[in-house]
């Protein structure tokens, strides 16, 4: 976890055999790679290193974007007023906006690379960790918080702590600021 909270490239990691890992895909289909998408410019920087590990490996990516309304510390949502419709169209949104930065990711190595938008309506690390189809998980290291360049974020640092599969921490461009979008936007 401390060596990718401070490197200047991407860094694997991978669990111990016993954990879980598998070799291949148990399904027969393409290997699948998962990265998680927050909209800021880290996640920018994975979304290309994704594309060109999924093209690598001759397999699709999924694009994760976990949309989470707040809630109280007694779990029930902080704000009653945000009804299904809207929430809706918040994920309609954010999915509109992720297949904008995948088409803006795109190189031509990458074009052909299958790419399917997933939005859900949970916390991120949960979100990937529940990815059992992946073969590979890909984060940003610094996410949309503004104590962010700090430390490793605390999604990727929960998913590097928990996965059972390979996890690749792509850092964040140096001296660049973060930018993510609202969710009406």
């Amino acid at each position: 976890v401390r060596v990718s909270a401070h490197a200047r490239c991407p860094v694997a990691v991978v669990p111990d055999s016993d954990t879980g890992l598998e070799t291949g895909r148990r399904d027969g289909g393409r290997p699948r790679v998962v990265i998680g998408l927050d909209g800021s410019v880290g996640s920018e920087t994975a979304l290309r290193f994704a594309l060109g590990e999924a093209a690598l490996r001759g397999g699709e990516l999924v694009a994760l974007h976990a949309l989470e309304v707040p809630r109280g510390i007694d779990g029930t949502q902080l704000e009653p007023a945000i009804d299904t419709s809207t929430q809706e169209s918040w994920a309609r949104n954010a999915r509109n906006h992720i297949l904008a930065r995948v088409r803006g990711a795109r190189r031509a190595h990458t074009g052909d690379v299958p790419v399917t938008v997933v939005v859900v309506p949970e916390q991120a690390a949960h979100a990937l960790l529940d990815r059992s189809d992946a073969d590979l998980i890909v984060v940003g290291s610094r996410g949309r918080t503004r104590v962010a360049g700090l430390l490793l974020g605390s999604v990727s640092q929960s998913v590097l702590q928990h996965a059972r599969i390979p996890v690749v921490v792509v850092p964040s461009p140096r001296g660049e600021h973060h930018s993510s979008p609202q969710h009406g936007d």
